[in-house]
């Protein structure tokens, strides 16, 4: 009989399974745990030399290429469907520039994400999510869940007087 080590890559031995979350694939500990064991530390050094497998640096490029991944696309397809600087782009899934919320928001219409995946997006890059009590993010959030397109969103923007999104689309 094979070890679960070879069926699953994130297969840690003797924890608990509440200790651990599931970001697409990224296995890391549950940031209410860290949280608790940060409280019982007494320098950092100790703390990072116990988690530093279990703190996550830089996200976002690492999220983004799963959704690519699952959702079958190329960086190359939302670089079309978006209208983004094709440079500028490829520095955002290289993890080279931290871009704007509006960016992420055209990139989640590109990738076609669902409302939890684009929130997922804007949180990892440090961005507010969208807010329902807040006008442009309630037509952003309306769109996201019923599948409209870039060019919808842009358009219903400027029929209600919003701010558009930072990129124009093509």
């Amino acid at each position: 009989m094979e070890s679960k080590e070879q069926d699953f890559p994130f297969y840690l031995p003797q924890l608990v399974p509440s200790q651990f979350i599931v970001l697409g694939a990224i296995c890391t500990a549950n940031p209410g745990l860290l949280n608790q064991q940060l409280n019982k530390f007494k320098s950092f050094e100790d703390f990072w030399e116990q988690n530093k497998e279990s703190i996550i640096h830089n996200p976002l490029p690492k999220y983004l290429f799963e959704l690519l991944e699952a959702k079958g696309l190329s960086r190359a397809d939302v670089i079309v469907r978006t209208g983004l600087d094709k440079a500028y782009a490829y520095q955002i899934f290289a993890g080279m520039r931290n871009p704007s919320r509006d960016k992420l928001i055209t990139m989640a219409f590109g990738m076609n994400l669902s409302e939890d995946e684009t929130q997922e997006l804007l949180r990892l890059a440090g961005h507010r999510e969208l807010w329902v009590k807040d006008e442009r993010d309630a037509l952003i959030l309306f769109a996201i869940r019923h599948r409209l397109s870039l060019v919808d969103v842009h358009t219903e923007l400027e029929r209600y007087g919003l701010d558009p999104l930072a990129t124009p689309v093509k």
